[in-house]
C-alpha cells in the first residue's frame, strides 16, 4: 500500500516545535511526539509526501511567533533541502501547470473555491490549496493506468478537523 500524503502548516509546526510566545504556542511535546512518530513510521514505509507551497508561505509566516526567528528560517530550509534531495518529498504548487498561464487558471479556480465554497467553513486559502492538491494526486492516479488507486491512499495530515473531513482515503489513527 503506497500512501500519499499532503501535509499541512500544523503539522510542521508541531514537528518542528515551532511558536513562542504563550498567545500563539502552536506546538505541544505531545503533538511534537505524535506528528514525528508518524513521520518516522511513514518515512519507513516509503511513503510520499507533499508540500503545497502556501503551506510552506504560511509556516514561514510563523516567524513572528517564534522566540528564535531563525529557528524557523534554519526549519523552512532544512524542509527545503529534504524535498530537493529525498525522493519522497515534494513541494508542489497544487497544480498540473506547464507554463504561467495555465497555472494562473489553476490559481484563479482556487481562489474561486475558497471564495464561493469555503468561506464560510473554518478554512483558509491556503487549506483550499491542499485540497486542490489531494484533487491534483486523485486526478493523477485516476488517469495513470500504472498507479492505480486501490493500490494507494491519499491523505491530508493537519489538525484542522474541517479539512481533514476533506481527505479521500480515512487515516487509521489520525491526529488532529
Amino acid at each position: 500500500m503506497i500512501k500519499h500524503i499532503v501535509v499541512d502548516t500544523s503539522y510542521l509546526l508541531e514537528f518542528y516545535k515551532i511558536g513562542g510566545k504563550e498567545t500563539r504556542k502552536c506546538w505541544s511535546e505531545e503533538g511534537h511526539k505524535r506528528v514525528k512518530e508518524k513521520f518516522d513510521e511513514e518515512d519507513k514505509l516509503e511513503s510520499r509526501f507533499y508540500f503545497p507551497i502556501p503551506v510552506l508561505f504560511e509556516f514561514a509566516n510563523h516567524i513572528n511567533d517564534a522566540n528564535n526567528k531563525q529557528k524557523v528560517l534554519k526549519c523552512l530550509m532544512e524542509l527545503i533541502e529534504k524535498c530537493q534531495t529525498l525522493p519522497n518529498y515534494t513541494i508542489t504548487p497544487c497544480s498540473d501547470a506547464e507554463d504561467m498561464e495555465s497555472f494562473m487558471v489553476d490559481l484563479i479556480e482556487i481562489v474561486n473555491k475558497f471564495t464561493n465554497e469555503f468561506n464560510q467553513k473554518p478554512l483558509s486559502l491556503t487549506n483550499v490549496s491542499i485540497i486542490a492538491e489531494v484533487q491534483r494526486l486523485e486526478k493523477f492516479f485516476k488517469n495513470n493506468k500504472r498507479m492505480q488507486k486501490n493500490n494507494l491512499k491519499i491523505h491530508i495530515w493537519t489538525k484542522n478537523r474541517a479539512l481533514k473531513g476533506k481527505e479521500p482515503d480515512e487515516e487509521e489513527n489520525p491526529f488532529v
